[in-house]
């Protein structure tokens, strides 16, 4: 992780309404237990499957990837790589040219991670150096992906999704930014980093203490108790986390009931020093079955209904 108006008004409702094209449209799926996966070509090479990763504020390559090219190290200092579950400093490497659909990043600098397992090998993370480029429309329905120019945003597409705001936050680092959005769980605010390479939604101890105070019936699952009741990341480092089931999570006029919460002190909070404070991680968990868009410069997520509803 390294962050006149009268006239104008009667000529804009005279005139037919715009439909904005997208920059380019690729299919996507969800994948390697949850996470949301593209396929890219790297330096005209291809494809690979990269996992979609707004908590990353660049783009970064597994080891499977750099077997099969001949990525250059660079010399520069180690970079750090935050997880959820732990982190490490890797040296970085020239990739080169990351493009998905008709849309790329070139010149890209980034470290190599080692793969998560022998079963389980995508090629690479795609960040906010290439998200945050565009209007990223994710359309469950049809299983498309849309890249849409800042300039020529998708008003008729989303108009009916339902709207929250996203904050970008440096949180006093020398990074990029990352965007955080305020959720309510049980009524009690909690800051969530947008996190869609979190495939659960995370919480720190501080939130489950404000959370359990709002007399809300909760539901907790010790370590152990599920198989699924684990947190991974991608540096492949697994933990058991207790499960909190949540009546009611809020975002903007967004609701989920029933949500159930991975309680866990990850490192990246105490990096970002959030960790004595109400704070999570909002997981792909919460988007996977719906469509959505992300706006990162204009500061909005919009959320769709679940396909069929």
């Amino acid at each position: 992780m390294r962050f006149f108006l009268g006239l104008v008004f009667l000529v804009y409702m005279a005139a037919p309404l715009h439909a904005a094209e997208p920059v380019t449209t690729v299919p996507y799926r969800v994948d390697y237990n949850g996470w949301l996966t593209v396929e890219v070509t790297v330096n005209g090479i291809g494809p690979y499957d990269f996992i979609i990763d707004t908590g990353a504020t660049q783009s970064i390559a597994f080891q499977n990837l750099a077997d099969q090219q001949n990525f250059m190290l660079t010399g520069g200092p180690p970079q750090t790589v935050l997880g959820m579950a732990a982190q490490g400093a890797f040296p970085p490497y020239l990739v080169g040219e990351i493009t998905l659909g008709e849309s790329g990043i070139g010149g890209l600098i980034t470290v190599i991670l080692p793969d998560w397992s022998v079963e389980q090998k995508p090629a690479g993370i795609l960040g906010l150096d290439f998200l945050r480029k565009y209007i990223c429309v994710f359309d469950a329905e049809t299983g498309e992906l849309r890249l849409y120019d800042h300039a020529d945003p998708p008003k008729e597409d989303t108009k009916n999704w339902k709207y929250a705001a996203l904050k970008a936050d440096n949180f006093g680092l020398e990074t990029n930014y990352l965007y955080t959005l305020e959720a309510k769980v049980n009524s009690r605010r909690v800051t969530f980093l947008l996190d869609l390479g979190a495939s659960g939604t995370v919480i720190n101890r501080s939130a489950v203490g404000s959370i359990m105070r709002t007399g809300y019936r909760v539901s907790i699952r010790p370590s152990g108790a599920e198989a699924r009741n684990r947190i991974t990341d991608a540096l492949q480092k697994s933990e058991a986390a207790t499960a909190m089931i949540v009546n009611r999570f809020q975002v903007g006029r967004n609701y989920w009931y029933r949500q159930r919460l991975l309680i866990h002190d990850a490192p990246i909070f105490r990096e970002l020093g959030v960790h004595t404070k109400p704070f999570g991680l909002f997981g792909a968990d919460l988007l996977r079955d719906r469509s959505f868009m992300l706006d990162f410069d204009g500061g909005e997520l919009r959320i769709g209904k679940k396909p069929g509803r």
